[in-house]
């Protein structure tokens, strides 16, 4: 099974779709961006979303001490580091049992990533762009099989299953893709779900 995170939640009614599709994860954006939330939407996401759903935050240049604030809330469950951190930032965030997600953008991140022996992340995520929707030339990618990586970038409800089965990954993370006319859609979230998690149980 491809574990599947659907992400850029930025309302109650977004939470409750997602309850009703039941990804295996949600994200909530604090970097800059169309679908970035305050800390009290992410607060009134969190008390609506199913408490098997693990919440992951999304971050770029925040402070350690906002995201370890919102960790020790309980707000997020998972933080998502879209900029590069000192070690002693992340050892930090690691001390505390925080998870993470570490993304690598482009080729040449994304190589230097997965043949890196020291990096402690707890999953990996590869994107052709920071929420950009751009879509990676999956036939370039190394081999993601060996770790806990997820596939991000211009997937929908007509590729994903292309991109399953060519790149092999762990999970999958769509925004954009879940959406219809700018907004979350239940119809292409449960679309969406489903063919994730039909996708055998190579990744269970």
């Amino acid at each position: 099974m491809t574990k599947i995170k659907i992400c850029g939640l930025m309302t109650r009614a977004d939470a409750e779709a997602v309850n009703q599709a039941q990804p295996d994860f949600a994200g909530v954006v604090f970097a800059t961006g169309r679908h970035r939330v305050t800390i009290e939407q992410a607060e009134l996401i969190r008390t609506t979303l199913n408490d098997q759903i693990p919440l992951v935050g999304v971050f770029t240049d925040q402070s350690i001490e906002t995201i370890l604030s919102l960790y020790r809330k309980k707000i997020i469950q998972i933080v998502q580091l879209h900029s590069p951190r000192e070690r002693k930032d992340v050892e930090r965030l690691k001390a505390e049992g925080v998870s993470l997600i570490q993304v690598a953008v482009g080729f040449e991140q994304i190589k230097k990533m997965v043949n890196n022996p020291q990096d402690v992340s707890d999953y990996r995520l590869v994107d052709a762009g920071s929420g950009s929707g751009q879509q990676l030339d999956w036939a370039t990618l190394p081999d993601l099989t060996q770790n806990k990586t997820f596939l991000a970038g211009g997937l929908n409800v007509a590729n994903l299953q292309k991109a399953i089965d060519q790149v092999q990954p762990y999970g999958v993370d769509l925004s954009s893709g879940s959406e219809q006319n700018g907004q979350k859609s239940l119809k292409r979230m449960q679309a969406l779900v489903a063919i994730a998690h039909g996708n055998g149980e190579k990744n269970d």
